[in-house]
């Protein structure tokens, strides 16, 4: 809304750069004073001062006693004959009927010439006509009839006309051209002094100073559009330009510009790039001529720039704002048509498709389609998702639809798995139209093992084989790639895993060119049956070939989960910062989880169990519960395994306690939650829970020929359940049994099993098998294992009396521990050693340290303290028997006790207590 103000500074500022045409003004008006009619043109861009410069001359006039008749030619008044002349007329008081038409015999010319020469009597006169190029042809036709029979009389006659409009004045011009001179009086736009004149008026100070190039730059020196920019920059201090103000000024000045002109600006608006704009003529169906005198008529006002395109983004949006949606629907239309046929990229295309809004053609679908395509390989998430909702809108055959539908299912499933399942059903009726394509109806097999719905998969993987099976090789490929998927996600029960692969699937090169997926799930599969042995050449190729967004997310899950399988963990973790960055930047949320997830089960593998909890709580906040379908199951049991070790007891319960979809424990990733339920179980002394759920686990392993101890290894669990309860025996079945099984099995788990089964061992043994168990897992990424097994092998060497390496191994045990996050269950270990030589390692809080006792005293009143006999204890540390009587002699006296169990009872208050 204007102001009082605003209308102030506006009369203030209107003839900065004016003096010069108001002085030439002012002349003529002299001239014709003497009894010489003259007629003059203020002439100028649009909005650049022409009405102010006249007004201003009229207010001039009168004050000064001379006449002035004034009138302005209108757009909305252009095809009603004598509507500007009657103005004059009715300025003179011409005769007029009562209905306020003239006399039908008497022509408005005459009557307009009548009225004058009865004015002139009283002395000069002005005639002045604003808007001259928007006057109705009569009324033209009058002027000239008046102008000619005035040419000796005391009168002026001043028009106002845009240069770019003058083009419909040419016959006007030169009829006045043959009885008169006409003068012309230019008014342009401001200069950067008139800018900045005009801009501390606005301020009313210099502090605008810093921006007067801006603002000359982004008004073009246009008066109207300088004041709205102010307007804005005044009021809040804004960016140049920004704001309401600037946007009424474009509108007000594409206005003033007529329609031509107004639809150019739309024209140019829409057509962004430059060699585009070359189809404003054939957009707009208007002569190229007029287009163009219409562009330079917007860059002299300055709403383009001298190349044609717009100033500003600010000016472009003012016009793309004030365009009416159907006008802005149907350019887009025809822009879209006009591009396709002029054989423009597809994206540029469909940007326009969309802004229609409308049902598209079937030439339009297609386009929408190949679009959305490259958009979804870009990352470009949502803009594929918008190309093919309105493609789903368009009439056309039903394999074209189905061919959008599974695409359309594909983009979603990258940001919500959830979102997409709601086409699954649409997606399966089409599949058994026959009107899917093979790596369409692939897909949809995973889409439904995804989310539980196995019959529907399995059904699809059936059709997939009895009708399409054997047609091409690209058809067989899709057909082994979702059954090698269906048999780890959901492995059979009634049936092992075979390495059941086709002969084309067996004879290609990992860089042979190929469905990706095929790869991917053939990788899998082949780690699975042949352990770490196996080659996982076709897992990196798959993940240093696969286009992220155009290839389906499972296969990128299957080759990580191979590289976990076969135990490269600095493989997989690579992968997974590289996979993790992109799909962050390109906003693949499902990707995001997954890679998240997998990148969890890494960290709890290696030791780090607070980055485990912090992934895998990461990547299940990505996706819904519903959106993660069966597979919550794997970052689930992660988490909950990640908060039990860490002794997170209450955590784990709450995470326990959320609910998993039915069938869960059908799946491979149920194993994994099975195991960490019993994890959680055993550490919370719940062990028959715990043994239920670990022995669960072995059945199916076996049972789906899956028993690979480094998908989970059940028959560690069982056994430390079983040492728990005190049945050493079946424990050490158990660790044995698994130390045993090397071939397929990583050496990390050899080594866990050996330090599991040492602790059940008599001593003679025990220091090899934690020897083996430290030198396995050196070689492995498994470091919190190795520290455990360090801490355990420091122990056996402080119990023979080697203190020395005792403390090394503590020391590095404590370090990797450490760095892993997880240092209280080393600690834990150690202190069950009944050792005298931690307080420099651990801290006073965690052991209690006898400083007055000898470290041979030390190791002698802990093994005593323990419940050894004198002879037992020297066995154990290779002394005689009176040795250890003189050593506890001295224990006794220098700790003041009598007895073993005061002994107990003073050194591990902690432990006796418990007991």
């Amino acid at each position: 809304m204007t102001t009082a103000e605003d209308t102030h500074a506006g009369h203030a500022t209107d003839l900065v750069e004016r003096d010069g045409q108001l002085a030439d003004l002012h002349g003529l008006l002299r001239s014709a004073g003497e009894g010489h009619s003259q007629t003059v043109v203020v002439r100028g861009p649009v909005a650049t001062g022409k009405t102010a410069l006249i007004r201003e001359f009229v207010n001039h006039c009168a004050a000064a006693g001379i006449d002035v008749l004034t009138a302005n030619g209108s757009l909305a008044e252009q095809s009603c004959p004598h509507a500007l002349v009657r103005q004059l007329v009715d300025d003179l008081g011409g005769p007029c009927e009562p209905g306020g038409e003239p006399p039908a015999t008497l022509q408005m010319g005459e009557l307009l010439h009548k009225a004058l020469v009865e004015r002139l009597g009283a002395g000069p006169l002005v005639v002045c006509v604003d808007d001259l190029h928007f006057a109705d042809d009569a009324s033209l036709q009058n002027l000239l009839y008046v102008q000619r029979r005035l040419v000796a009389a005391p009168i002026l006659f001043l028009f106002g006309a845009a240069d770019h409009l003058r083009t419909r004045l040419t016959e006007f011009d030169a009829e006045l051209t043959r009885r008169a001179r006409i003068h012309s009086v230019d008014v342009g736009a401001l200069s950067r002094a008139g800018v900045e004149a005009v801009a501390r008026w606005y301020a009313g100070d210099d502090r605008l100073a810093d921006r007067l190039d801006a603002l000359h730059e982004a008004s073009g020196g246009n008066p109207l559009l300088l004041k709205g920019i102010l307007r804005d920059v005044v009021a809040a201090d804004g960016a140049v330009p920004s704001g309401r103000g600037f946007r009424d000024a474009v509108s007000a000045c594409l206005y003033r510009g007529g329609d031509g002109m107004r639809a150019v600006a739309r024209a140019m608006a829409l057509l962004r790039d430059e060699a585009d704009r070359e189809l404003a003529p054939q957009l707009l169906d208007a002569p190229a001529d007029d287009v163009s005198r219409s562009v330079k008529a917007l860059a002299a006002a300055g709403v383009l720039g001298p190349d044609g395109d717009y100033r500003s983004t600010a000016a472009r949006n003012a016009v793309l704002e004030t365009m009416e949606p159907a006008v802005s629907a149907g350019l887009r239309g025809r822009i879209a048509e006009l591009l396709y046929e002029k054989g423009v990229a597809c994206d540029v295309v469909a940007r326009h498709l969309v802004a229609t809004a409308a049902p598209p053609a079937p030439w339009a679908v297609e386009v929408l389609v190949e679009a959305a395509e490259e958009a979804l390989v870009a990352g470009e998430l949502e803009r594929a998702a918008q190309y093919m909702e309105l493609a789903s809108r368009g009439e056309v055959d039903e394999r074209t639809r189905a061919r959008s539908l599974g695409l359309l299912v594909r983009i979603k499933w990258h940001t919500n798995p959830r979102a997409a399942a709601s086409y699954l059903t649409p997606l399966h009726e089409a599949l058994v139209a026959g009107h899917l394509g093979d790596q369409d109806a692939g897909r949809l097999a995973g889409y439904l093992l995804w989310h539980g719905r196995v019959q529907e998969a399995a059904g699809v993987v059936e059709w997939m084989k009895s009708v399409r099976a054997g047609r091409t090789p690209a058809t067989q490929d899709a057909v082994n790639a979702a059954r090698h998927w269906m048999q780890y996600l959901h492995p059979r029960r009634d049936a092992a895993l075979t390495t059941d692969v086709t002969e084309r699937g067996k004879s290609r090169d990992p860089d042979a060119t190929g469905d990706i997926r095929l790869h991917a799930a053939t990788a899998l599969v082949s780690v699975l049956t042949g352990g770490v042995g196996a080659d996982c050449s076709s897992a990196e190729f798959v993940l240093q070939s696969t286009e992220m967004g155009s290839q389906a997310d499972e296969s990128v899950f299957a080759a990580l989960l191979a590289l976990v399988y076969v135990d490269r963990l600095d493989r997989a973790e690579y992968w997974c910062e590289n996979l993790l960055d992109h799909a962050r930047r390109h906003n693949l949320t499902t990707l995001s989880a997954i890679v998240l997830g997998v990148s969890a089960d890494i960290a709890l593998r290696q030791g780090r169990l607070k980055l485990a909890q912090g992934r895998a709580s990461e990547a299940l906040a990505l996706l819904s519960d519903r959106g993660w379908g069966v597979v919550i199951a794997y970052p689930q049991s992660t988490l909950i395994a990640a908060t039990s070790r860490l002794g997170r007891y209450a955590e784990a319960a709450e995470h326990l306690r959320r609910p998993l979809p039915a069938g869960t424990f059908d799946t491979a990733f149920g194993l994994g939650y099975l195991h960490a339920r019993g994890l959680y179980a055993l550490r919370t002394e719940r062990y028959f829970a715990a043994l239920e759920d670990f022995q669960r686990c072995g059945r199916l392993m076996r049972e789906w020929g899956l028993d690979r101890a480094v998908i989970v290894p059940w028959r560690l669990g069982a056994g430390m359940v079983h040492a728990a309860l005190g049945r050493t025996d079946e424990a050490k079945v158990l660790f044995d049994e698994q130390s045993r099984r090397r071939r397929g099995e990583p050496g990390a788990v050899r080594g866990v099993s050996l330090r599991l089964l040492a602790r059940l061992s008599e001593p003679d043994v025990r220091t090899g098998m934690l020897r083996e168990s430290v030198a396995l897992l050196r070689k492995s990424a498994h470091a919190l294992e190795l520290a455990l097994s360090l801490a355990e092998l420091s122990n056996e060497w402080y119990a023979q009396g080697d203190t020395k390496q005792a403390q090394e191994d503590a020391r590095e045990a404590l370090e990797i521990a450490d760095d892993c996050g997880a240092g209280e269950d080393v600690r834990r270990v150690l202190c069950e050693g009944y050792r005298f030589d931690l307080a420099g390692l651990l801290g006073d809080e965690h052991v209690s340290v006898r400083y007055e006792l000898s470290n041979a005293e030390g190791r002698v009143a802990a093994l005593a303290a323990s419940g050894m006999t004198n002879r037992q204890i020297g066995m154990r540390l290779h002394l005689s028997t009176s040795t250890v009587e003189q050593h506890l002699t001295r224990v006794y006296r220098k700790l003041q006790v009598r007895r073993r169990d005061d002994l107990a009872r003073l050194l591990w208050p902690a432990r006796t207590e418990t007991a």
